[in-house]
């Protein structure tokens, strides 16, 4: 508690609120599935492809290395292949608790 009273007490000036509670425009939205129509397929195939290399994490910096991908995107696509390496190992489990 006395940690946050020295932070606050630090900072330059207020945090602002964020007080705007109106939804995204329709284009924004559409946008954004658009894009994400576009990526899904592409984060798949490069997970999938990571997860049958020995060295999966070797394969993602190779891969945003030579797409140009910011530390950031390395690190999200990292992250994004990581859900999909547990969804992959819980589908199989899943599988061979139905089939006992």
């Amino acid at each position: 508690m006395l940690s946050l009273f020295i932070l606050a007490l630090q900072t330059p000036e207020r945090l602002s609120t964020d007080l705007d509670m109106r939804p995204p425009a329709a284009g924004e939205v559409g946008a954004a599935e658009r894009r994400a129509a576009r990526q899904v397929p592409a984060i798949v195939e490069v997970c999938r492809n990571a997860l049958a290399t020995s060295d999966p994490d070797g394969f993602i910096k190779a891969f945003a290395d030579r797409n140009g991908l910011s530390s950031y995107g390395r690190v999200s696509l990292s992250t994004q292949c990581q859900i999909y390496q547990k969804g992959v190992t819980d589908g199989e489990a899943l599988n061979q608790s139905r089939t006992k």
